[in-house]
């Protein structure tokens, strides 16, 4: 993973061990640095459940199906604090 530039993908089996993983979910992690500026996020239409979160697991938006396009699309800007 590179922040801002490459994500990764987790695919979870019963036999690994994950502050919160599930076995049966597929995750794919982005690091977000923010210390340059503002970072345009989008996600395609479709049954994507994401949500993004700080460093130390504090939600911070949900996006995808449980945000507020309903899985029809995002494009989320997320500020430096």
């Amino acid at each position: 993973m590179v922040p801002n530039k490459v994500f990764g993908t987790l695919d979870t089996k019963p036999r690994h061990v994950g502050f919160t993983l599930n076995s049966d979910t597929p995750y794919a992690p982005a690091l977000i640095d923010l210390s340059a500026g503002p970072m345009v996020v989008e996600l395609p239409p479709g049954p994507l459940i994401c949500i993004s979160m700080d460093v130390n697991q504090l939600w911070i938006a949900d996006l995808g199906l449980p945000g507020p396009s309903g899985g029809k699309g995002d494009k989320v800007v997320f500020l430096p604090p």
